[in-house]
């Protein structure tokens, strides 16, 4: 299992999927500047009245300025829209489900060796 690769349960979250600019435009915020921190706008997790939220497309984390609120995009979906972990990396887009595959077949077929062709 490599770093952009996190598993839970039956299933595993893809990172490689996420694209933060596209996933931060998708919900609602206008990215603006150029780096790897941006202005995003306003925060969604606390009464805000300037922009204060940045983003690192580099990334994907998210920070506040003001409240302090600091996280990746998992996190950032979990809270804004009260989602689980699961459930947060489906409305990624970056959910791979692997119920229909046996343990060994899920941890040779993924690992980096197996995929260039060496032992696992």
């Amino acid at each position: 299992m490599d770093a952009k690769t996190t598993r839970n349960g039956r299933g595993r979250l893809r990172r490689d999927l996420i694209n933060p600019r596209d996933a931060y435009s998708r919900e609602g915020f206008r990215l603006k500047g150029s780096g790897p921190w941006i202005e995003a706008g306003i925060c969604p997790f606390h009464d805000d009245h300037k922009p204060s939220f940045r983003v690192n497309l580099e990334t994907g984390r998210g920070r506040c300025m003001s409240c302090g609120w600091s996280g990746d995009l998992v996190a950032f979906v979990m809270q804004r829209h009260g989602l689980n972990f699961r459930q947060a990396a489906e409305h990624l887009g970056a959910w791979e489900d692997l119920s229909g595959f046996s343990p060994a077949t899920v941890s040779t077929a993924t690992s980096p060796r197996a995929r260039q062709g060496g032992r696992p």
